[in-house]
């Protein structure tokens, strides 16, 4: 298939064809480091005419985007883009793909994150590819997103929301709405142009300086710089378990992953400087 980097092998498959029209029944294939079961169906005359049911067993996003890289990466000599004048032209295929299907996977590594109960609904019109409702679930969390790829350029760019429950940190949870936006064909290239924003409510989280906090709500915004997260906070609110109300904003520190979070109450003004990611480097006072 032109969408895949590596051929599709049919283990076992039912298979009815009925003038142009064609059903698949009972697959059980394996593409590159990728294995899983599904049904298929090509409905001529419908608007999406591909149409398909995946179950993947235990894989992962690198696994997936290798497999994918025909469609999400397409090379171009330094002659076509001239010819272009820079423009990038979608391939025939991918013009004229209609696609609606739904992919599940029992397992999906994510980096160092494993997720478990992945659903996502696909609905692919040319070179735009939906997932108007991708879930997951963590050990301890959830997540319900919307995904939207775009492939009509040199490299494909991702916009992203999500509703994440549950998330666990510093003893506590946090709730959260995250919008994101990249680009990029690998990942470093997705990091670097990775964007976020959001909002976020954390629920008896312990920073120790303040102690354990009956809530922390605010904004947030996020980059990568030289391969770190740095990440700001416009607006924040704490209430510790005194009653005290805490406001001010958080900027990036000099450490991957830290913040300088700059606090003012009715009586006093205060500094502190954690880490996001390490939570074995405790918050101090400054």
């Amino acid at each position: 298939l032109p969408q895949l980097a590596e051929p599709v092998l049919l283990n076992a498959a039912r298979v009815q064809m009925t003038g142009p029209a064609l059903q698949m029944d009972r697959i059980v294939f394996t593409a590159g480091g990728v294995t899983g079961t599904g049904d298929y169906r090509y409905v001529p005359g419908a608007p999406r005419p591909h149409q398909f049911h995946l179950g993947l067993g235990d894989s992962s996003v690198a696994a997936i985007g290798a497999l994918l890289k025909p469609t999400i990466f397409r090379e171009h000599s330094l002659l076509d883009r001239a010819l272009n004048l820079g423009r990038e032209s979608p391939p025939a295929w991918l013009e004229t793909m209609q696609a609606d299907g739904f992919v599940q996977a029992r397992t999906l590594l994510v980096e160092d994150t494993e997720l478990h109960r992945v659903r996502a609904h696909v609905e692919w019109d040319g070179s735009t590819i939906t997932l108007p409702d991708l879930a997951a679930a963590g050990d301890k969390f959830t997540v319900a997103s919307k995904l939207t790829i775009r492939l009509s350029g040199a490299t494909p760019r991702y916009i992203a929301t999500a509703r994440i429950t549950g998330l666990p940190w510093q003893g506590g949870t946090v709730n959260g709405t995250v919008a994101a936006q990249t680009s990029g064909a690998d990942e470093a290239g997705l990091l670097s142009n990775l964007r976020l924003s959001g909002t976020f409510d954390a629920q008896e989280p312990t920073v120790p300086p303040l102690g354990e906090l009956d809530a922390a709500t605010g904004q947030f915004e996020a980059d990568w710089r030289d391969q770190n997260v740095a990440v700001r906070f416009p607006r924040l609110r704490i209430v510790n378990a005194e009653g005290d109300i805490w406001t001010g904003a958080g900027t990036p520190g000099a450490q991957p992953g830290e913040v300088i979070l700059q606090l003012t109450n009715h009586t006093r003004r205060m500094i502190l400087a954690g880490s996001l990611t390490d939570e074995r480097r405790s918050w101090v006072e400054q």
